[in-house]
């Protein structure tokens, strides 16, 4: 297939698993919602808006984690960072989504729902 039909099919399978992991988070926050990309005012938002959290997904053959934390980090408006990734490779024992984000921010959050 062309590069153009890939990277379009590849879009939207992120988009659709946005939206998955945006229903995910309902549980927790109620509002949230898919992202859509970028303000008008030109600056991104989160994959997954209307939680506490910057939100990144990250859905394909072999994600790069770590890469998906570093846009996260640069793109965030404060909120701390979780990356949300989907390995869908056939090396993967199943399609699962595993979830990343910075200790500190991870310890912080723990303690203040301990309060």
């Amino acid at each position: 297939m062309g590069g153009a039909l890939m990277g379009s099919r590849s879009r939207r399978k992120g988009a659709a698993h946005e939206r998955k992991v945006a229903e995910w988070l309902r549980e927790l926050w109620p509002e949230a919602a898919r992202g859509l990309g970028q303000t008008r005012s030109g600056s991104e938002v989160a994959d997954v808006e209307n939680t506490p959290l910057w939100v990144e997904v990250k859905v394909g053959k072999l994600p790069n984690p770590r890469a998906a934390m570093d846009q996260a980090e640069l793109a965030t408006d404060g909120r701390p960072v979780l990356v949300v990734v989907r390995d869908n490779g056939a090396g993967a024992r199943a399609p699962r989504d595993f979830v990343a984000m910075p200790l500190d921010d991870f310890i912080r959050l723990i303690k203040e729902e301990r309060r």
